[in-house]
């Protein structure tokens, strides 16, 4: 019996090769391993890969997978174009997701221009337009930024809302810029910028500097309220109770009144408050 012709994913193109396609890029930084179930070739040198996988190994640091149903490559060209499900892990279990992004192979950075989620063990995250900078560590959104932090029960126990923000997960900290919206137990927190530090687990939040505006509802602890244009709030080891609150600026305090008083209100233009769970 004559062969049987092999099945086109396009006609158009003038190479097709399946079966695990392996590409090698090696770097003085990482190593990328490009794995595709199918190779597209097309004349002028683009390249189509579908069901493609981006391994990529950082000497001494997290390795990191990205996958997509496609990828796309102009000749010569070191940005990938992923389409269809795009997903990055990083071997410590923090994954990113989006429908579309980029993948430059000469910096490492993965862009994605619309909607983004990140997870790991109880964080969680969401926003619009993504930049992850692998190397650096560091995930940036660009709007509509929205973090949460859960305990082992699955509750949040923290919830951060802003325009821009920045995951630095080697440094441990989220930077929060654009009206700053925290809901953190009975607390409410607003401020125009901020910056959270978290666990090393990333887990738990251990302090949050407030900058512009900055005030904090229902602070608890004998506080009913706290305001200054800038403010500095430190957490105990379990992450929810207030132990330390700085207010630099036109700082004022409502403090809980006794039996059905009015409580008393401290104003100063710097205040520092030691509270007691």
């Amino acid at each position: 019996m004559p062969a049987t012709a092999p099945v086109r994913i396009d006609p158009k193109a003038i190479i097709e090769s399946s079966g695990n396609v392996v590409q090698q890029v090696r770097g003085t930084r990482q190593d990328y391993l490009i794995e595709a179930e199918r190779q597209l070739t097309y004349e002028g040198g683009a390249t189509k890969f579908v069901g493609v996988k981006i391994t990529v190994r950082n000497r001494g640091g997290r390795d990191y997978v990205v996958t997509g149903r496609e990828a796309q490559a102009g000749k010569n060209q070191k940005a990938l174009e992923l389409g269809g499900g795009v997903q990055l892990t990083a071997s410590d279990g923090f994954i990113v997701k989006a429908d579309t992004a980029t993948f430059n192979q000469d910096n490492g950075i993965m862009t994605a221009p619309g909607a983004v989620t990140f997870e790991r063990d109880r964080m969680t995250g969401s926003g619009t337009g993504m930049s992850c900078d692998k190397n650096a560590d560091v995930l940036s959104l660009a709007d509509q930024s929205h973090v949460s932090l859960r305990d082992e029960h699955g509750n949040v126990t923290m919830e951060f809302t802003s325009g821009k923000s920045i995951f630095d997960r080697m440094a441990h900290t989220l930077t929060l810029d654009g009206n700053v919206h925290a809901l953190h137990g009975q607390q409410v927190i607003d401020a125009m910028r901020g910056l959270g530090r978290l666990t090393e687990n990333e887990q738990h939040i251990t302090d949050i500097e407030l900058q512009g505006n900055s005030r904090v509802a229902a602070g608890g602890s004998g506080v009913d309220s706290m305001s200054a244009r800038d403010m500095n709030l430190h957490y105990a080891k379990d992450g929810e109770s207030l132990e330390h609150a700085q207010l630099l600026g036109a700082g004022a305090v409502a403090l809980t009144g006794q039996n059905g008083a009015p409580g008393r209100q401290v104003l100063g233009e710097t205040l520092d408050l030691a509270t007691r769970a």
